[in-house]
């Protein structure tokens, strides 16, 4: 693949623009965060070195390739684990205020967990949280708030209001 010098520009600006965000939502899978965010930078120069440019959005189109790439994961992982019969969990959500808020996200459900980390870490709106949880913009304020509210009974301590 060649990647004319433009194109490595564009490049290098949009991994030092988004790669922050990109790694926090990968955490969200049970998919290796450097994988999921590599194959999304990867996803991007192939469409730079074919003269298509950046997206409209890059931000969001990064997000919706580390979705892919995580879920490509998540299906090989199953595979395997059927075959093995073990698993590996994700511990750590990079950038977390504090190890404990760390431990009670992974013990929200899947989508609560993505929605609330699309918004907190990776500074997404809601209309985009939607399009890569792949649902309403409502339903998914619902999951971020349903979540919250969960992490406030599994942390009652770091609850301001309690």
């Amino acid at each position: 693949m060649n990647v004319d010098a433009d194109a490595a520009r564009q490049l290098d600006q949009a991994y030092a623009d988004h790669a922050g965000a990109c790694r926090s939502f990968a955490t969200t899978f049970d998919a290796d965060v450097d994988d999921a965010t590599h194959e999304a930078f990867v996803k991007l120069a192939r469409r730079l070195a074919n003269g298509d440019g950046l997206p409209d959005h890059p931000r969001a189109w990064l997000l919706a390739a580390v979705r892919s790439a995580a879920f490509d994961q998540a299906r090989s992982r199953r595979r395997r684990q059927r075959r093995e019969a073990f698993a590996i969990p994700p511990t750590s959500v990079p950038d977390s205020p504090d190890p404990e808020v760390v431990a009670a996200l992974w013990k929200l459900d899947e989508r609560p967990r993505q929605a609330i980390v699309l918004r907190l870490w990776c500074d997404v709106g809601f209309a985009e949280v939607a399009v890569l949880l792949g649902c309403a913009a409502s339903t998914a304020h619902d999951l971020y708030r349903r979540g919250l509210d969960d992490l406030r009974d599994l942390l009652p301590e770091h609850d301001p209001s309690r």
